[in-house]
C-alpha cells in the first residue's frame, strides 16, 4: 500500500499536480497579477482542508467506493476542463499569453474588464499594504 501510495503522488506531481498553479500563475493579467494569486493560493488551500476534512465524513455516510467514485468524477471533470477550457501557452511569454486571453474574451463577446481592474485603472498597479 506504501509504494502504491507514492506511486500516486509521484505520477501526480509530475502529472495532473502542476496544473493549477501554472493556471494561477498565468490567467491573470499583470496589473492584478501578485493580488490574484495570493488569493487563488489562499483559496486553494482553504479547498484542500474542506476536501481532508469531508472524506471521514462521506466515507461513514455512503462508504467508500461510493467516496472513491465522487472523487473520481471530480477527477475526470477536471481532465476535461483543461482539455476543453484552456489553451495551450507553451513557447509564449507571460504577455503573449495576456493577448491570447484577451482575444478568446473579444471573441466570446466578453469585452468587460474585470471589475479589480476598472477600481484600479487598467495601466497603474496598486501595493497593497499588509500591516493592517
Amino acid at each position: 500500500i506504501l509504494f502504491a501510495m507514492f506511486v500516486y503522488i509521484g505520477g501526480f506531481q509530475f502529472g495532473f499536480g502542476p496544473v493549477s498553479w501554472l493556471l494561477l500563475s498565468e490567467m491573470f493579467p499583470l496589473e492584478i497579477r501578485g493580488e490574484a494569486v495570493a488569493f487563488g493560493v489562499q483559496v486553494n488551500f482553504l479547498l484542500n482542508f474542506v476536501v481532508q476534512s469531508v472524506i471521514p465524513i462521506l466515507e461513514d455516510s455512503i462508504g467508500l467506493g461510493a467516496t472513491f467514485g465522487l472523487f473520481g468524477f471530480a477527477a475526470g471533470f477536471a481532465i476535461f476542463f483543461v482539455y476543453k477550457y484552456v489553451p495551450e501557452t507553451k513557447g509564449l511569454t507571460l504577455e503573449e499569453i495576456q493577448d491570447v486571453m484577451q482575444r478568446q474574451d473579444e471573441e466570446d463577446g466578453d469585452d468587460e474588464q474585470t471589475p479589480l481592474l476598472e477600481q484600479q485603472g487598467s495601466s497603474s498597479t496598486t501595493i497593497v499594504d499588509a500591516s493592517v
